[in-house]
């Protein structure tokens, strides 16, 4: 009886109000009322306050191999609004981050631009980030990136991946007095061709880091990982620790988010928000929920 009338009150304390925005359709989205479930006694209920719109959340609102009760966004961060009876290091009030699991896509995207704060906060000494827009490298330079580099396309159909990524590399690689090459390459758009620059632009000894996603197979120079004796990594979401540290990189002030949040839109138009992340006018934007 105790823990009905306790289940009683904190429902009374639930908000009356809970929309979502629900994928229905390619490129259509609804905005619906959602039920609030009464938080258990280890549990926080979290009232959200702003969400950014994920490479995750834009591809499947451009898909049609969803579910329609999908609902979209899960970079989101609110305010504790109740709490259960057994949770001690939370107060109603406090402002809360939810960790989510997202993967990069684009070279100089907003996952690409944390990668590059990310490094200069523990010191690396050159930043070099590749793209296909000059606007997103120009917006890496001004954000600490040491150069921008536009990429270019290969014209030539008689040249293939391997050789074009390798002459480019060799131009790069002189242009910028790299010296042998890069150390690391962090690969975040999951093209083949851009993994195989990537690669090809290392010394030996180097790694690459493939973070974006791309298709279950491709074909990259195997040679060239066995003879430079290349370390290469595949690297998804994050680990435990990595929340942490990404606070205490905000706390510091030595990473700088505002500058990545170029939009933002209420949650009444969210087709609207999407819309413009797919067509890449913006580095992040950010929905207000609650608007």
């Amino acid at each position: 009886m105790a823990d009905a009338l306790n289940n009683q009150n904190m429902a009374d304390l639930l908000p009356y109000s809970n929309r979502s925005v629900v994928w229905a359709g390619v490129r259509k989205l609804e905005i619906r009322q959602q039920p609030i479930r009464v938080p258990n006694d280890d549990e926080v209920l979290v009232e959200v306050i702003t969400t950014g719109i994920c490479g995750s959340d834009c591809h499947n609102w451009d898909s049609a191999g969803v579910s329609r009760e999908l609902i979209l966004g899960h970079e989101s961060a609110g305010l504790i609004k109740t709490i259960g009876k057994s949770v001690t290091d939370r107060f109603v009030g406090q402002r809360v981050a939810i960790e989510p699991g997202f993967s990069c896509r684009d070279g100089c995207g907003p996952l690409g631009l944390l990668i590059l704060a990310v490094a200069k906060a523990y010191g690396v000494k050159k930043i070099v980030m590749f793209d296909n827009e000059e606007s997103r490298t120009r917006f890496a330079e001004s954000y600490g990136a040491d150069v921008g580099i536009v990429t270019p396309r290969n014209s030539d159909p008689s040249q293939d991946v391997l050789s074009f990524s390798q002459h480019y590399a060799k131009e790069v690689i002189t242009k910028y007095g790299l010296g042998y090459g890069f150390d690391v390459a962090i690969e975040a758009s999951g093209a083949e061709i851009c993994a195989t620059m990537a690669i090809c632009m290392l010394k030996a000894g180097g790694t690459c880091i493939q973070a974006g996603l791309g298709r279950p197979m491709a074909s990259l120079p195997l040679f060239l990982i066995t003879a430079n004796e290349l370390d290469v990594k595949g690297t998804v979401r994050y680990t435990y620790g990595c929340f942490g540290d990404a606070i205490s990189l905000l706390s510091t002030k030595k990473v700088d988010l505002k500058p990545l949040i170029t939009s933002s839109y209420p949650l009444t138009q969210a087709n609207e928000a999407f819309e413009a992340q797919h067509a890449r006018r913006d580095i992040k934007i950010v929905i207000f929920n609650q608007m």
